[in-house]
């Protein structure tokens, strides 16, 4: 049976890099597409929230000798257009980019020596480190990252988050780029593989290591000699190792053959990847939510969609659902952010009672012959939408309807495969609906409440405000705008608004976990953008 939960994850990680994603079951496009960018929702890949016990085997008494990854020799290698999921792990080994993601979802510089921003905040000028070169010796020139830049703009993996750029000119010492609306975060969405096309299996990089091909056309990794860490590097070669997909890497994994892999631990892969192995952990920007339909129903009201969201027990859900690998949070930013409230958090966490005193000022009253709710003069109905190929929203829909109808809500679910799901969410056919979206890494939410992903029709405002009158997406605009010193004053003054209009509800973020054969390697430090992170640091001494 395929390890369909570990290909979900490989699957979100990919779409980390696209910008705003709606995952299948997931309905948003999220991953930080600009509102003015086009979801490509697929189907949902892998059913998933339904807790395995993870049964501990003992640490091998030796680890084995050889560090090899795996590869899908009949997916491409082009870091910037490549799709394939298991090569796209190799991404970060091979190249780097202006910038990278630390886990904390700031930027910090790698090509890049120097940024400055005009007092507009929509020119950002970018200077290069002295001396980088590609692996074969080659300077990386402003020219070449130009070039890339553009190549990633019309590329179905990048175009998502760089839709905000209008502009990239190379002049002499400075790479000049210009947005259509400020972001003092674009340098979070600036980590794309820069490369040079030279022959050879593989576009040329700058990062640790180096695609070689032996006589037999397999492919291996060694060491780039231009690379600054190069005598500090745990393997001079690391063997590639051919899978034909997710369950076969897996399997591979699990016998020894392959020494590393990410994995989604949440539920039905955890079998797969039991035992025999080191674990460490990561945040991401995967995103599971609540949606609303704000234009008709009593989601209409804000005061119904607040009382929803504290009815939402997120840290059941993720210790109960997702065996603990996941980040509850009621905001749409993850709590390792600098931008997070854990105030504002609190005012939307799980409360039964604050959730039954909103219903009441939202106008419920309780009909004494049955029991029940009563919204204008009717039971209060409220259908909640998902799609049937993701267990975990199943889960959560069941626990969400269970707590709707204690407090005397009829909360029916409805089911339906991926065809109809969507068909119902453009049509707007739902009270709520769950879904999940990878967000990028700077967290503008925008394609949620202003663009392809806002399938409840959220108006930005309140009380019926047009869109020329919102409240919400001002303050997003200056979130996403404001210089770093004022970045902490425009969020408390967002999530303001937001715990005020809840347009969705914030359930969690999923975490991403690094599996390593036992006594391979310690002192990992994965993150989201890039698996490999700080390897110079990795301790590889073998451990008895």
């Amino acid at each position: 049976m395929r390890n369909l939960a570990a290909l979900l994850l490989a699957a979100a990680l990919l779409l980390s890099l696209m910008g705003c994603q709606l995952l299948p079951g997931m309905e948003s496009n999220a991953s930080q597409p600009p509102a003015s960018s086009t979801p490509d929702p697929t189907p949902d890949p892998t059913p998933t929230g339904t807790v395995r016990p993870i049964t501990p085997t003992p640490r091998p008494s030796a680890a084995p000798e050889v560090f090899t990854l795996a590869y899908d020799p009949n997916g491409s290698l082009d870091p910037i257009r490549s799709t394939n999921a298991i090569n796209r792990e190799l991404v970060s080994l091979v190249y780097q980019g202006l910038f990278t993601v630390d886990e904390h979802f700031a930027y910090e510089n790698v090509l890049a020596e120097r940024t400055q921003v005009s007092w507009d905040g929509l020119t950002w000028t970018v200077s290069l480190k002295e001396g980088i070169c590609f692996s074969d010796g080659t300077p990386i020139t402003l020219q070449q990252v130009m070039y890339v830049l553009n190549q990633a703009r019309n590329s179905d993996v990048y175009k998502g988050r760089l839709a905000n750029i209008q502009s990239i000119y190379a002049g002499d010492d400075v790479l000049v780029i210009g947005l259509a609306v400020p972001d003092s975060n674009l340098p979070c969405l600036l980590d794309v593989p820069i490369y040079q096309d030279a022959g050879g299996p593989a576009p040329l990089g700058s990062g640790y290591y180096v695609f070689q091909q032996n006589e037999d056309g397999s492919l291996y990794l060694t060491k780039n000699p231009m690379h600054a860490a190069y005598a500090s590097l745990p393997w001079d070669t690391i063997p590639l190792v051919p899978v034909a997909d997710e369950e076969t890497r897996m399997q591979a994994f699990h016998s020894g053959t392959v020494s590393l892999v990410s994995a989604d631990l949440t539920g039905l892969g955890t079998l797969g990847y039991a035992g025999g192995q080191e674990r460490t952990t990561y945040p991401t920007s995967d995103m599971v939510y609540a949606g609303f339909q704000t234009t008709t129903g009593p989601c209409q009201d804000p005061l119904i969609r607040r009382a929803i969201s504290r009815l939402l027990d997120r840290e059941g859900i993720v210790a109960e659902l997702m065996n603990g690998i996941g980040t509850p949070s009621a905001l749409p930013v993850h709590p390792a952010s600098a931008s997070f409230s854990q105030e504002v958090d609190n005012r939307l966490g799980a409360d039964p009672q604050a959730a039954e005193m909103l219903l009441e000022q939202a106008g419920c009253t309780r009909n004494e012959e049955d029991g029940l709710l009563y919204w204008r003069n009717s039971p209060l109905t409220l259908r909640i939408l998902i799609n049937s190929g993701n267990e975990l929203r199943q889960q959560i829909a069941k626990r969400l309807s269970a707590s709707l109808t204690e407090l005397g809500i009829t909360a029916p679910i409805e089911i339906k495969v991926w065809n109809q799901y969507t068909a119902a969410l453009e049509s707007g056919d739902f009270d709520i609906y769950l879904g999940e979206v990878i967000l990028p890494a700077d967290f503008d939410f925008s394609a949620l409440v202003a663009g392809p992903l806002n399938y409840g029709g959220f108006e930005l405002g309140r009380d019926g405000e047009t869109a020329e009158d919102a409240v919400l997406y001002p303050l997003l605009y200056q979130w996403r705008g404001v210089r770093q010193d004022a970045k902490e004053a425009a969020a408390a003054a967002l999530w303001a608004e937001f715990a005020t209009s809840v347009p969705f509800a914030p359930i969690c973020f999923r975490t991403g976990t690094l599996l390593i054969r036992w006594g391979m390697a310690a002192n990992v430090q994965p993150t989201q953008a890039d698996l490999f992170r700080h390897m110079e640091e990795w301790q590889t001494d073998r451990l008895a």
